[in-house]
């Protein structure tokens, strides 16, 4: 609904870098980062969850160049591949960083909200 809405609202502006960004590219980087988010919420040792979520990432990744050699439906984007290495990557890090919060927060007998 809200990208038939987007595309009614960008037919009366110029296309720019940026409105084409979030019609075509955002959509990759936040399914991603979902991805690596519920692998992560399996798994709460950051040890565990850490090659779950570059395992997802380098499945993102790998579905982006099977477009480009036409073995899977889609165009390649050069954008697509950074869109999903910078949310995979953030996501990552900041997962990473709560769970070792809450680990140790947890051995010191406190909870984290």
């Amino acid at each position: 609904m809200c990208l038939y809405l987007l595309r009614d609202i960008s037919t009366y502006f110029p296309p720019t870098f940026f409105s084409n960004f979030i019609l075509y590219n955002l959509s990759d980087g936040l399914w991603t980062s979902s991805g690596i988010l519920i692998l992560s919420s399996i798994w709460k040792n950051k040890k565990e969850q850490l090659p779950y979520g570059i395992l997802f990432l380098i499945i993102s990744l790998l579905f982006e160049f099977l477009q480009k050699y036409q073995l899977v439906i889609g165009y390649f984007d050069i954008i697509d591949i950074i869109t999903i290495l910078i949310f995979g990557l953030i996501t990552i890090i900041i997962n990473l960083k709560y769970s070792y919060k809450k680990v140790t927060a947890d051995l010191a007998g406190h909870t984290l909200i």
